[in-house]
């Protein structure tokens, strides 16, 4: 999977849960993580999502998380 196509999964996700956009982007060495809504403003009550850069899963990046804590201190944020 490529970065625009976990993008587009990623807004689809959101878009389920009545979050339009995408408010900002990580990538780490096995996935993306992303954060809906619009940039600089905060969506209470929605996690992030992870998508895998080896199979496209998605899955929910909840903090706080231990494994994710780990996640986070090696990503960098990303353009969009």
């Amino acid at each position: 999977m490529n970065f625009e196509e976990a993008k587009v999964a990623a807004q689809a996700y959101f878009e389920q849960r009545g979050v339009t956009g995408l408010a900002s982007a990580l990538e780490a060495e096995n996935c993306w993580i992303f954060y809906g809504g619009k940039a600089g403003v905060t969506v209470c009550g929605i996690p992030g999502v992870k998508v895998s850069k080896e199979t496209g899963e998605l899955s929910v990046f909840i903090l706080p998380n231990k494994e994710n804590f780990a996640i986070l201190k090696s990503a960098k944020k990303i353009e969009l």
